[in-house]
């Protein structure tokens, strides 16, 4: 709802830049738009929370479970999994993906990088060169594509100085945090399976 202000006997509502608009100046279709806005956004935040709530309860239960077949066998579950009924004809897949930067040591290891170019002949490893650019390249929030980078260890340079930055980049790796995805699938008569949809935008 739009941030509202009472003076005394009259009422104001805040435009985008906060100034003060007498009520009886706002157009209607202002206050409809405004209205509509408001019951909608409602809408949406309480279906994220009840999301949230579903997923928590979801992860909760699986876990449960995996950890109970695990623990028949004297172990605890670790890792990715996928769960199916017994007509092998549902899926449940719980996977983790882990986001993956970089510490302080990322530019130790491009300095050494930019030596090992320096001193490469003029003209020569132009490949690796564009490589290289690409790996440090930043997007708009300032961070590095971590896949890109992990992309230069695997190449086969035998150069020591190369080797040490490599060995750097591999270092300063650092988990940042882990994320539990959940999908679910059924399997139709034409054996193919299909994933239920839970992103709002393609529902």
């Amino acid at each position: 709802m739009a941030t509202k202000i009472k003076d005394g006997k009259h009422e104001y509502w805040l435009d985008g830049e906060g100034l003060k608009v007498p009520l009886k100046h706002v157009p209607q279709n202002d206050q409809r738009r405004d209205a509509l806005v408001e019951e909608l956004t409602a809408a949406a935040e309480q279906l994220n929370m009840m999301i949230k709530s579903t997923k928590q309860m979801m992860l909760a239960k699986i876990a449960a479970y995996l950890e109970e077949v695990a623990g028949e066998y004297g172990e605890g579950w670790q890792g990715n999994a996928r769960i199916r009924n017994f007509s092998q004809n549902k899926e449940v897949e719980i996977s983790q993906a882990k986001l993956l930067t970089f510490d302080e040591r990322l530019n130790v290891a491009k300095t050494k990088i930019d030596a090992c170019i320096t001193s490469w002949a003029k003209g020569s490893k132009t490949e690796i060169i564009a490589l290289v650019n690409q790996a440090f390249r930043v997007n708009q929030k300032g961070q590095v594509d971590v896949k890109e980078l992990l992309k230069l260890p695997t190449l086969q340079i035998e150069d020591a100085e190369w080797q040490d930055a490599m060995q750097i980049i591999k270092d300063s790796v650092t988990v940042q945090s882990t994320k539990q995805y959940l999908n679910f699938r059924t399997r139709g008569n034409d054996e193919r399976w299909n994933t239920i949809p839970l992103n709002f935008s393609i529902v």
